[in-house]
């Protein structure tokens, strides 16, 4: 709840599923960062939050595509968070994005299809690695997330934010926990530390 939140220092962004019981996406972020913009998606079947964090120039996505969406609604979720990240107008921000994507079909080595999955599910997964490619992201979740299966993926487009990524089980849920080690602290001035190399550093 809010109260819980506020409580322990953190707030929360969400979307929930209204149509049905189920679904919904929430990030948690911790009060020293305030969210400059939320911009929320739900069509009925998938469900998206995108918080934009102007004091460290970083926007965040959480989506979730449960196994039965069918690609219009998935397509319709990632060009939400297209648009949302075009409106900052700023090609500086770092861009992450996570979240239940349930398509088991992607080699996340090759970034290739593989073999198996519905015709709508192979859509949904080509519309996905076309996001992938046009917003120059790359995804580091290689061990299983539910069975032997990557269903859960954290993208982003900057990989030295990246310092570690492991999976474990919880009793809390059939899927495994992601846990994502970023390489700076975004509540101290760290990141301004780390080098940045464009064509006016040499």
């Amino acid at each position: 709840s809010s109260g819980i939140n506020a409580e322990y220092g953190y707030t929360v962004s969400r979307s929930d599923r209204d149509s049905r019981v189920g679904g919904g996406v929430l990030l948690y972020s911790h009060a020293n960062l305030p969210v400059s913009k939320v911009e929320k998606f739900d069509d009925g079947f998938c469900q998206g939050v995108f918080c934009q964090f102007s004091t460290i120039k970083t926007c965040v996505a959480v989506g979730y595509r449960p196994p039965n969406a069918p690609p219009s609604s998935f397509s319709s979720l990632l060009r939400f968070f297209s648009q949302s990240k075009t409106d900052i107008n700023d090609e500086s921000y770092d861009f992450c994005f996570t979240g239940d994507m349930n398509i088991p079909i992607i080699d996340w080595e090759t970034n290739v299809l593989v073999s198996g999955g519905s015709l709508d599910m192979q859509h949904s997964a080509s519309a996905l690695l076309s996001f992938i490619s046009d917003h120059l992201l790359s995804q580091y979740v290689l061990k299983p997330t539910r069975g032997s299966n990557i269903l859960d993926i954290f993208l982003t487009n900057n990989g030295r934010l990246v310092a570690n990524i492991d999976c474990r089980a919880t009793n809390m849920s059939d899927h495994n926990v992601v846990d994502v080690m970023f390489s700076w602290n975004p509540l101290s001035d760290e990141k301004s530390a780390v080098p940045h190399f464009d064509e006016n550093s040499f």
